[in-house]
């Protein structure tokens, strides 16, 4: 949807409106302009959810959660049982698994992959069978070092990613501050505006702002500033670490 008449804070959040609902509401309550500009394209496995489907409904007893496209992709085939456990990345994914009525037994202490392993691995026993939906091309560490420590993963293909440029013009003499959610949201969404855009922007002096330590990280290899990191991986924060 193409932006008429551009408000002049305007904030531009880098996920699809169904992935970011929370962190929009938060913005306009700020009195910000939310500018949905998502440059991840998610469809779902290739064989149309079969095996999904299968290690899903099969007996596990923990289901690992990296991010709420897993969650979104898994929800139908998924009813879990008194004693299966459920552990998320972040809060935002936690908050994702409450809304289905759901308990969260762990959230990883850094909201991070390293920070997951680590807690996990005090927290499930040796042979214990966990559940973790990725996306296709998700980094096979967290499953290899599960795996190193005697778990049994299934780790089925929950979603397929794909860079996306929105067929949306930015309104780039109104942009107060770009929210990013994943160190790989940066680089898709400087691939999508292209590389005189970004100069544009950075020569405006628009805010850029991390979701956490590996975006901001990722920010700063490409040169992006102003920089900000949210307090903690949430919407509201991020949300909030807008100047």
């Amino acid at each position: 949807m193409l932006i008429q008449q551009p408000l002049k804070h305007v904030v531009v959040i880098t996920r699809h409106p169904s992935q970011s609902a929370e962190l929009g509401e938060v913005l306009v309550q700020r009195g910000l302009e939310p500018c949905f500009y998502p440059v991840l394209g998610i469809t779902g496995p290739a064989d149309g959810g079969t095996e999904l489907e299968r290690v899903c409904t099969s007996e596990w007893d923990w289901l690992v959660l990296t991010s709420g496209n897993a969650l979104r992709n898994c929800l139908k085939y998924l009813n879990p049982k008194e004693g299966q456990r459920i552990a998320v990345i972040g809060k935002m994914t936690a908050a994702l698994v409450e809304q289905q009525g759901w308990t969260v037994d762990l959230i990883a202490s850094q909201g991070e992959a390293n920070s997951l392993l680590s807690d996990l691995s005090k927290s499930v026993p040796e042979g214990a069978k966990v559940l973790l939906p990725q996306a296709a091309n998700a980094n096979p560490a967290l499953a290899n070092g599960l795996r190193e420590a005697g778990i049994d993963v299934v780790s089925p293909v929950a979603y397929v990613t794909s860079p996306h440029r929105p067929e949306v013009d930015l309104p780039e003499h109104h942009i107060r501050a770009i929210t990013l959610a994943s160190s790989a949201t940066v680089d898709r969404f400087l691939w999508a505006i292209g590389p005189a855009q970004r100069n544009r922007l950075l020569q405006r002096g628009v805010q850029w702002v991390a979701i956490g330590r590996k975006t901001y990280a990722r920010c700063l290899e490409h040169g992006l500033g102003p920089l900000t990191m949210a307090a903690e991986p949430t919407a509201k924060a991020l949300a909030a670490a807008v100047d």
